[in-house]
């Protein structure tokens, strides 16, 4: 009988399965540091958020707009003025913040108007200066009203890439924390256009006011020292030196924790929760999966594994 024919080997089997043993390591190592990360009250950092919060949010049904909580028809101004004292402790609550009460000026002033869109729209650009006993900053708002004489709702929203990049008009000032050259703005210009709908909404009858958030809040340590958020800066975040800007995308947060720690500083407040909407790129690409990586090793190398 002939000996059967024995399949061949081939050599590259040898280094595929060494990477496939390394990803499975790497990604069991990952799931294991991450699970051991100080998250204060981060309910939906886990490996179920979207089992936890997906059938809520699709029967969540958005209460009655024009409605009182206590679900009293808004039909008079006075109702109205008690309505929106309502929305806007939702936002403080749920969105925003609670806005200081005290120790802060504001002062404005109009740098620059004309028509816009056709002449449909008055285009403001107004500077907002915040002074506080830390010194003051600008802030540059750009709005678009219906060119009438009537009052018009205002939607407000901050932009995240400029406000020149808001719509194509050569008339939009640079907001005041660009550092970018004249080339790149013209460039950029109208480039997040169809995000805002600007035309559509004068049209129906609405403003629009926007703010670069850069010029409030920028995600840059050196620029951050000058915007306004700066002015209003507890002692202790300035002593530990805000975020850590070697992590990118991953774990800064539970490394800011850790620093407050050390200053007595960080609190876990039951009564507010904390939602990520975790979009697990590290789940479904090998970049994100990497710059995780190599965060966590970076903060369990600075701060050990026993907390």
């Amino acid at each position: 009988m002939k000996e059967k024919q024995r399949k061949k080997f081939h050599w590259w089997y040898i280094p595929l399965g060494i990477v496939l043993v390394l990803v499975l390591t790497a990604g069991g190592l990952v799931l294991w540091m991450h699970s051991m990360l100080p998250w204060p009250n981060m309910v939906a950092m886990t490996s179920n958020f979207q089992m936890e919060l997906s059938d809520p949010m699709r029967a969540y049904v958005v209460g009655e707009v024009l409605a009182l909580q206590d679900g009293t028809g808004v039909e008079t101004p006075e109702d109205m003025a008690l309505r929106r004292a309502e929305v806007l402790d939702l936002f403080e609550k749920h969105v925003y913040g609670v806005l200081p009460k005290n120790g802060f000026e504001t002062s404005f002033e109009v740098v620059e108007e004309g028509e816009a869109l056709d002449g449909a729209a008055l285009r403001r650009q107004v500077k907002l200066t915040v002074t506080t006993d830390k010194g003051s900053s600008d802030a540059l708002l750009l709005m678009y009203l219906p060119n009438s004489d009537r009052p018009a709702p205002v939607v407000v929203g901050l932009n995240f890439n400029g406000n020149h990049t808001v719509l194509d008009d050569p008339a939009i000032l640079p907001s005041y924390a660009s550092e970018k050259d004249a080339a790149v703005l013209e460039e950029e210009r109208g480039g997040k256009a169809e995000r805002w709908a600007i035309e559509e909404a004068v049209a129906r009858g609405y403003g629009v006011a926007t703010i670069w958030c850069n010029d409030f809040a920028p995600d840059d340590a050196k620029a951050y020292s000058s915007r306004v958020i700066s002015l209003f800066d507890e002692p202790e975040f300035k002593a530990v030196g805000g975020f850590d800007e070697h992590y990118f995308m991953y774990v800064e947060d539970a490394d800011l924790t850790q620093k407050m720690r050390t200053t007595g500083k960080a609190y876990l407040v039951p009564q507010y929760t904390a939602i990520h909407a975790w979009h697990r790129a590290a789940h479904r690409s090998l970049k994100p999966f990497l710059w995780q990586t190599g965060s966590l090793l970076r903060y369990f190398h600075k701060w050990g594994f026993k907390f």
